[in-house]
């Protein structure tokens, strides 16, 4: 799990069995809702120093400004305050539906393995029941086929056959049902 190089330098290489999808989405998805709003927050810097420019253009260097442009500049900035606290609250929106996204997908993920291990358990009763069955009729055809007539022995053989049939179905159903949930435990 853990390792030395030859500099004395530690890595980690995980966990073996350690599953990465659901956390690994959620993490992107937070950074990429962070990442936004730092675009935003740009944009919305940008459009602030454009338009204080465009007020102040007028006036020279150590001049004042009216109460007129004064106003415009206090509205300016109640403005860009007010876009800045609602592009955080995107952020904080984008990032709550992350985390219900992710508390979803583990507890469908959780909800697929327990009913995957529920078909598998049903597929091996039913298994294990038509192998006795098989066992059974197979036998009885054995025992009464030597004494009996060949119609009654050829329906025997019918009996064994069916049996048999219904056996290697349920077989490969419990062997589908296994991979399947191993596949899904897998990708948990």
């Amino acid at each position: 799990m853990w390792e030395y190089n030859n500099t004395d330098e530690l890595y980690h290489y995980g966990v073996l069995g350690m599953k990465w999808g659901h956390r690994k989405a959620r993490n992107e998805a937070i950074r990429n809702a962070r990442l936004a709003r730092k675009k935003r927050d740009s944009r919305i810097q940008d459009n602030y120093w454009k338009n204080l420019e465009g007020i102040e253009r007028k006036y020279k260097r150590g001049q004042s400004i009216s109460g007129k442009d004064a106003a415009r500049e206090e509205a300016l900035d109640n403005k860009t305050t007010k876009d800045w606290a609602k592009s955080k609250a995107i952020m904080k929106s984008e990032i709550a539906k992350a985390k219900a996204n992710y508390k979803k997908n583990v507890s469908m993920s959780k909800k697929s393995i327990d009913d995957a291990k529920s078909i598998v358990k049903e597929a091996k009763s039913r298994y294990k029941q038509t192998q006795k069955q098989f066992n059974k009729d197979y036998n009885n055809y054995v025992k009464n086929a030597r004494y009996t007539s060949i119609e009654a022995a050829q329906m025997g053989a019918d009996i064994a056959n069916k049996s048999s049939s219904e056996y290697t179905k349920a077989k490969s159903n419990y062997d589908k049902a296994r991979a399947n949930y191993k596949k899904i435990k897998k990708n948990l």
